[in-house]
């Protein structure tokens, strides 16, 4: 045996071989090679989480056994419910009218067994009905207090609103310029709010934390950055879970950071069982061949995106044809960009080109109020295209969205099934939603489009490549679900 590890709530201890885990717990850090203290060799590029005092997040020991199969492990977790976990724990599976999917059902006693680690579930799947249902569970057989995060007011507004309507009961609120908690037994926050109150007293925001028995996560694939790390260090709760539809790679500093705080992925549902069920729309994808304006003038990345995405004419016009033949459809359009500029430039094109439409551009930039006040236009059929910027990623309910269009191509990574997720919700009449990518040939970009189509595939989509000119084909293929 190389020693003993005791683990504690947030971080565990190792008395014996450090040098061994110091060396196996540790991952590349993003761009590494580049940095200054790599190239001259101070440095080599990992980051470790074991300190030389034997200290790292207990949530590894679950998340990478393999790595501890010589330690013995006392498991040394603190929480005043451990006689109560020993009884047979009903599912809450009822709120009212709700009742949960059997998917749903699975996901909480898999996280009551466990009592830590990541929820993976798709978009669309019900993760916040999931949270409620164990906090539900585990409070009926005894009161404990719940912690759940999340990283955008609106979601914040959404959980509460949803808490209340499952449960009853309104719960505590840190965020939005708001901080109401006399003693409620669930409080939703924001992470910059907890942030914001830590720079100013971290004493005393650590000592709010120890009255929690329970922490979600929210989006927790968010954990790589230092504010999320840095809170959930703070938080000593016994249940630690993460809700997130796209986890990053288990070789990535993002996922072994999001991990040491929770724990291993318990459960996973992909986004294509729940289209197979039909919970989420069908969709059907699209990839435009647009036009090659690539002439190999740029060399380095920002100068194609911006001359070849952003300030694209052609590209641009596309797009703005592609919401011409949605409009004449009747569908209801969504445009999503990374980039205001592009935004703004789609804006004008649509504007140009399509005159019996209606669009209106939202960006991050616009407060909480005047998103949902053009996302109810929308709904209402008053606005339409909607060209929203990537604050949609995580932070809207729209299932009326029946063409949702990929405007700025990009890297390809897990975040896209989560972009298109949004657009998959559940339809009222025909459950179909088309979704557009757009075919880009020039340098890096064509790449891109490669990964793109290679995680389409991946989750059960099979794209359809079509020239500009034969936009009609949509309708056909559709119509014989081809």
């Amino acid at each position: 045996m190389r020693g003993t590890i005791r683990i504690k709530n947030i971080n565990a201890f190792i008395d014996g071989d450090i040098d061994y885990l110091h060396e196996k717990l540790k991952v590349r850090v993003p761009g590494y090679y580049w940095m200054p203290a790599y190239q001259s060799g101070q440095w080599d590029g990992y980051y470790r989480f074991v300190n030389r005092r034997g200290f790292f997040p207990s949530g590894l020991v679950f998340a990478f056994p393999e790595y501890f199969k010589d330690y013995q492990i006392i498991d040394e977790r603190s929480t005043f419910l451990k006689g109560w976990l020993k009884r047979d724990i009903p599912v809450v599976d009822k709120f009212g009218d709700i009742e949960l999917r059997d998917y749903q059902i699975e996901a909480v006693k898999v996280a009551i067994e466990n009592r830590r680690g990541i929820l993976n579930l798709a978009t669309n799947a019900g993760k916040t009905e999931v949270a409620i249902s164990v906090v539900e569970s585990l409070s009926r057989v005894f009161p404990l207090r719940a912690l759940f995060i999340v990283h955008r007011q609106v979601l914040l507004k959404q959980a509460i609103e949803r808490f209340k309507e499952r449960i009853g009961v309104l719960p505590g609120q840190i965020g939005a310029g708001e901080i109401r908690d006399s003693g409620n037994d669930i409080v939703i926050a924001t992470v910059q709010s907890l942030w914001n109150l830590a720079q100013k007293n971290r004493a005393k925001v650590r000592k709010y934390f120890e009255r929690f028995e329970m922490v979600f996560w929210d989006e927790v694939h968010h954990m790589k950055s230092d504010t999320w790390y840095q809170i959930a260090k703070m938080i000593p709760a016994y249940f630690r879970f993460g809700l997130t539809a796209t986890v990053p790679d288990v070789n990535s500093l993002a996922y072994w950071k999001l991990a040491s705080m929770t724990g291993p992925i318990l459960y996973k549902l992909k986004q294509s069982t729940l289209v197979a069920r039909g919970y989420s729309a069908i969709p059907y994808l699209f990839l435009v061949d647009y036009y090659d304006s690539g002439d190999g003038r740029y060399i380095y990345y920002q100068d194609i995106v911006k001359h070849e995405i952003v300030e694209n004419g052609a590209r641009n016009e596309a797009i703005a044809l592609v919401v011409k033949k949605g409009i004449e459809m009747g569908k209801k359009i969504v445009v999503l960009t990374n980039y205001v500029q592009h935004a703004l430039r789609i804006v004008d094109a649509v504007a140009f080109l399509v005159k019996e439409s209606n669009p209106v551009m939202l960006t991050g930039a616009d407060n909480i109020e005047k998103r949902m006040k053009y996302i109810q236009q929308f709904k209402n059929g008053i606005v339409n295209p909607l060209v929203l910027t990537n604050w949609f990623d995580e932070g809207a309910d729209v299932p009326e969205i029946e063409m949702f269009i990929l405007a700025s191509g990009g890297k390809a990574d897990r975040s896209i099934i989560q972009r298109i997720g949004r657009a998959m919700r559940k339809k009222e009449g025909e459950n179909k939603v088309i979704i557009i990518d757009f075919m880009d040939r020039v340098k890096y970009l064509k790449e891109h489009t490669r990964k793109r189509i290679r995680i389409y595939e991946q989750e059960g989509m099979k794209p359809v490549k079509i020239k500009l000119s034969e936009l009609d084909k949509i309708e056909e293929i559709i119509k014989t679900g081809g």
